[in-house]
């Protein structure tokens, strides 16, 4: 990171660049008067979103044109379609989706800031429709491989709030997700289940007994004193509290994360008798090697984290996350259409940091055209500068796709579409983007 120059003492220029990570972390929020956190200290991602949002956005800044530049309404109402609610179960304005998603794989849909009400409406609402109309049969989240693989094996025994926080990541604890785990719930009684999974390295959900105990369980009829020991090593992370405590422990001789990748190997070199032991879980033992090989990464990533880079950590977290959807998408579930819930940062297909390759970039290289990448933006206050979102506000529809697959991007050539950090075409970063003109905070649940 440069230099940030003038007469800064050191305290201040610490507090300063940490509020410029935050703040691209978490995009250009609304201000955040009345936001009361909800993020449990153990969640990694959520306590980094949650501090961004106790920054002060009332910096007043421009006002965004009056009049569209020469040339954009026409280019929007060729390459757009109405989105007409976000909630509804008739899904009749959602047709036009069916010959773009044509030989489409996996559907990734992002949004560009996880607290938004109406990104989770919109979300929960697309995936239903593509499970009923288009045949995708997989939802995979931005949370904890391992903790929504044990919650996914148990929806029959759990209510559809007790699935979601034991396996999502805190900040998606909220009135608005919880219809998508009903709609989980509901159907995995049925011949057509969603199926439900996670592909992030970092541990997500509330912990609970199955967490602490699955290694252990997994290899004491093999080596009690080796189930025991990684026993003891999973009670440290499920129990650490914050970034400090994770880094804490994978910090010194990285010990930890060998223990880890040791793990990984012993379950793979054991993995004929390990599913001799589990006959009636087929799919254990590869989790397993998978979910271990994730903890390597994720103490991996923290060993590495510095808060006053974006750096290193962001590309083992995202080039690791790729790899988990390309175990779920080829080994896990190689017949079955996928859908990607994440952050757009994640899922953009040119990554929006420079030299730092991101999950979507890789994911790219490998599924290609079968990939289909939506990424979701709400309107906020107006931004340092004339930005999609201004001009899609000003185009006046509540909720808009916009097509950016094709190549007619006649503009004005003083017109930059921008949103947030993305300097390139933005067809280069996403194959469609969802426009949400009226964006609130969502409710959180409460605590038990």
């Amino acid at each position: 990171m440069q230099a940030i120059p003038g007469f800064i003492n050191p305290v201040s220029k610490s507090i300063l660049i940490l509020a410029i990570i935050f703040l691209f972390i978490a995009g250009c929020s609304p201000p955040a008067e009345n936001i009361t956190s909800t993020v449990a200290p153990f969640d990694p991602l959520g306590t980094a979103q949650a501090q961004a949002s106790e920054f002060d956005y009332s910096t007043p800044r421009p006002r965004p044109p009056k009049e569209t530049p020469t040339n954009f309404e026409p280019w929007i109402k060729r390459n757009s379609a109405e989105i007409q609610s976000i909630d509804s179960s008739d899904f009749s304005d959602l047709q036009f989706l069916e010959p773009i998603l044509e030989g489409k794989r996996i559907v990734q849909l992002g949004e560009d800031d996880h607290r938004t009400s109406e990104h989770s409406l919109m979300k929960t609402r697309l995936i239903k429709y593509l499970h009923q109309e288009l045949g995708y049969e997989v939802i995979v989240i931005e949370s904890g491989l391992l903790d929504c693989y044990l919650t996914s094996m148990n929806i029959p025994n759990l209510t559809a709030r007790k699935a979601l926080e034991q396996s999502i990541f805190h900040i998606w604890h909220t009135e608005e997700v919880l219809p998508l785990f009903e709609y989980i719930k509901e159907t995995s009684s049925s011949t057509s289940p969603l199926i439900f999974a996670g592909f992030d390295t970092q541990p997500s959900g509330i912990r609970h007994e199955d967490m602490f105990s699955f290694f252990y369980d997994l290899l004491k009829d093999l080596d009690e004193d080796y189930a025991s020991e990684i026993g003891t090593l999973e009670e440290s992370i499920l129990t650490a509290e914050s970034n400090e405590e994770f880094a804490n422990i994978a910090s010194g001789d990285q010990a930890p994360i060998q223990i880890y990748e040791d793990l990984a190997t012993f379950i793979d070199l054991n993995q004929e008798y390990l599913q001799q032991l589990n006959p009636y879980t087929p799919d254990l033992v590869r989790v397993a090697e998978q979910a271990a090989w994730s903890r390597a990464r994720f103490l991996e990533g923290m060993h590495l984290f510095d808060p006053f880079q974006t750096g290193d950590a962001f590309i083992v977290r995202d080039h690791s996350m790729a790899i988990n959807v390309e175990f779920l998408a080829e080994e896990l579930y190689p017949d079955k259409k996928i859908i990607v819930w994440a952050h757009n940062i994640h899922i953009s297909e040119e990554s929006t940091f420079e030299d730092l390759d991101n999950m979507g970039s890789y994911l790219d290289d490998n599924f290609g055209d079968e990939l289909y990448t939506i990424g979701l933006i709400g309107y906020r206050p107006p931004t340092l500068l004339v930005s999609l979102d201004d001009l899609l506000h000003l185009y006046g529809k509540p909720y808009l796709f916009v097509d950016l697959s094709s190549q007619d991007q006649d503009f004005d050539p003083s017109f930059e579409p921008m949103i947030g950090d993305h300097d390139l075409p933005l067809n280069e970063y996403y194959d469609a983007l969802i426009f949400i003109d009226k964006i609130t905070r969502p409710s959180y649940l409460e605590s038990n």
